[in-house]
């Protein structure tokens, strides 16, 4: 089983006292995609998934009943043949090709999970019995910017979305130009979160946090609207933070993983639902409290609401869920600095990033502050060591010969201890520019030619001549065989599935 399939399974939206659901190894072996379904069997499941996705289908807005399983009606039997001279044996008839099951793709963030889970257990266990639990995977769908097989070229990218299901706060340790903040923002993106990054320095301000006035008004901390609108919070070089703005962060931190609680007064959350909503959709809710999570009811609510109220703008859409969830949740709740309390979003999560571990100190990285020991047990149990991963590299950048030369230079500055660094920022820019560059080359951009632009070879003599001294620039150029490379642009005639 390809587990890569498996990582951004929205286990936060189940129940997680019930075991069977939250266990990756026994729910999303149970259901879904590596299977052959006949034609039949596949426009069923596919009219299941619609109803219960709304969104993957333009004319279902809700869950409907599953219909009735097609029974097989035997072919009529064949009239006796009359009797006839003997002849050459006729072939029977080839059996019918099976059409597979066309792929069903479900948008991210908008799950009815359990609805959709029972039909379709219920649907399989009727076509292949108790034994379709060996022989098919429920693949639910995600964004997946960048292709990574698990296990493959991130070893820490499973365990990092299990850390984020799981409500852990995340902590990612590396040098500079390791992809550390490039990995928060993908996993983020292959989970289908929105991200909210706070760049991380002694001038940082409380407002930036948790909210205050500004020169247009009042505005919201980058916290806050994380917190209540479900997205990854990354904490970009967050040992820069000054240690006193940093304790602004504890709050949140410590809530991290904190399980939504539903109102105890079930009729009141009836006359609530029923008053924003909808009296149908208040008895559908009622009825799951106490089988289903708390964020199981946030979602579906929240979903609801996205419908009901899509005819506001997106503020005043928002302002209404903000309204309604307290009424519904009681906790857990953060405070912004107009003393205003917002309750927290199922899919809010914290990763931060940072050169070194927040209580240390390295001479290379003079601008981190040692932090306070109760910051550092928000991220305890959950702190990653990203290295430079080649790997990666190749897979994200997607042209050997931009990233060799980017990685010889990088071996030339390593070796001689030059201070500065190759980063995976300048890989992406030299690839880009390279790109732009050969579509000139090439003829398909009539704007330009192709040395009237930008080019690779400027990129990399800006770097090799930006901080270093004749000599190390020397170096470098012999690194990456500059003269054959570079002169005369003669990698233009190089393939770029190959290294220099």
């Amino acid at each position: 089983m390809d587990k890569s399939y498996l990582s951004n399974f929205p286990t936060s939206m189940l129940s997680r006292e019930d075991k069977e659901l939250y266990d990756n190894t026994s729910l999303l072996t149970d259901i879904f995609t590596d299977f052959s379904f006949g034609k039949e069997e596949a426009e069923r499941l596919e009219a299941i998934l619609k109803a219960a996705y709304p969104t993957a289908s333009a004319s279902a807005s809700a869950p409907a009943p599953a219909p009735a399983l097609p029974v097989p009606v035997p072919a009529p039997a064949a009239p006796p043949a009359p009797p006839s001279a003997p002849s050459a044996p006729v072939p029977a008839p080839a059996p019918p090709v099976p059409v597979p099951a066309p792929p069903v793709r479900l948008p991210a963030n908008n799950y009815n999970t359990n609805d959709a889970f029972e039909q379709v257990k219920n649907l399989l266990e009727a076509m292949f019995g108790d034994g379709y639990k060996n022989k098919v995977i429920f693949n639910f769908p995600f964004r997946e910017p960048v292709k990574v097989s698990a296990g493959g070229s991130v070893p820490a990218y499973q365990k990092i979305i299990d850390e984020i299901m799981l409500g852990n706060n995340i902590y990612l340790v590396g040098g500079a130009g390791t992809g550390k903040t490039y990995l928060a923002q993908q996993i983020a993106g292959s989970m289908g979160r929105e991200i909210e990054t706070i760049n991380c320095s002694q001038w940082t301000t409380p407002t930036e946090i948790i909210g205050g006035q500004s020169l247009e008004g009042y505005v919201e901390g980058k916290m806050i609207e994380a917190w209540k609108r479900g997205k990854v919070q990354i904490l970009d070089e967050m040992p820069k933070l000054d240690p006193n703005t940093a304790g602004l962060l504890n709050e949140a931190l410590a809530k991290t993983g904190d399980r939504l609680i539903f109102i105890k007064d079930i009729d009141e959350a009836k006359d609530i639902i029923s008053s924003a909503l909808s009296d149908d959709f208040a008895k559908k809710i009622i009825k799951k409290v106490g089988s289903v999570s708390g964020e199981v009811i946030y979602l579906e609510i929240e979903i609801e609401c996205l419908e009901v109220f899509k005819g506001l703008k997106d503020r005043e859409k928002f302002q209404k869920i903000d309204a309604l969830m307290p009424k519904l949740f009681t906790y857990p709740t953060l405070q912004n600095s107009r003393k205003e309390r917002y309750l927290k979003h199922p899919n809010f999560a914290v990763i931060g990033t940072g050169n070194i571990y927040p209580n240390s100190e390295d001479m290379a990285y003079g601008a981190n502050n040692k932090q306070d020991l109760s910051l550092l047990d928000r991220f305890a149990g959950s702190v990653y060591y990203i290295q430079k991963n080649p790997e990666f590299e190749k897979q994200l950048i997607n042209n050997l010969l931009v990233w060799s030369v980017c990685d010889g230079l990088r071996s030339a500055i390593e070796t001689n201890k030059y201070e500065s660094q190759v980063s995976i920022r300048l890989m992406q820019t030299a690839k880009k520019v390279y790109d732009i560059e050969m579509e000139r080359v090439n003829g398909k951009s009539n704007s330009l030619q192709a040395n009237e632009g930008v080019t690779l070879k400027d990129v990399i003599d800006s770097f090799i001549h930006a901080g270093f001294t004749d000599n190390q620039t020397t170096n470098l150029k012999s690194s990456i065989r500059y003269d054959d490379v570079f002169g005369g642009f003669q990698y233009r005639k190089l393939n770029k599935e190959k290294s220099i």
